[in-house]
Parts: structure tokens; sequence; C-alpha cells
């Protein structure tokens, strides 16, 4: 988790690495909650990972169409 923090505060202008970070900070809970919760849970926080990652990555397509860049700030 705080290996994905300080990626998010070194490398916060492009979105790509803003992705990436929240993406490693998800796999981090993620691996902890799997010693916690039980197996639906488990299940609904993985299908929940899939659907941010999929818009995610939405976002990250539709802003380089557009704008012909990944910068968070334009």
């Amino acid at each position: 988790m705080i290996i994905g923090l300080l990626m998010l505060l070194m490398k916060w202008n492009r979105l790509f690495y803003v992705l990436l970070s929240f993406e490693f900070m998800m796999m981090d809970l993620f691996f902890w909650l799997s010693f916690i919760v039980g197996e639906s849970f488990y299940f609904c926080f993985i299908c929940f990972c899939v659907i941010i990652s999929i818009l995610g990555l939405l976002v990250l397509v539709s802003l380089l169409k557009f704008f012909g860049s990944d910068s968070s700030f334009f």
C-alpha cells in the first residue's frame, strides 16, 4: 500500500501512472483482504477491481483520443 501511495505522489502528472498506482493499491488490499474475509466478499472485490480497471482504461483511451496526451492536468 505504501509503495502505491509513493508512486501516486511521485508520478501524479501522468494518468497512466495514476491508474497503475491505484491498481497496485487495489492488489495489495486484495492480498490483505484474502486473509480476513470470506469467499463471497472475496469474489465481489475481484469483480469490483475488474470493473474499475476497465473504466480506468476507458478514460485513458478516450483522453488519448480526444486530447492526444495522458496528462492529468490539461
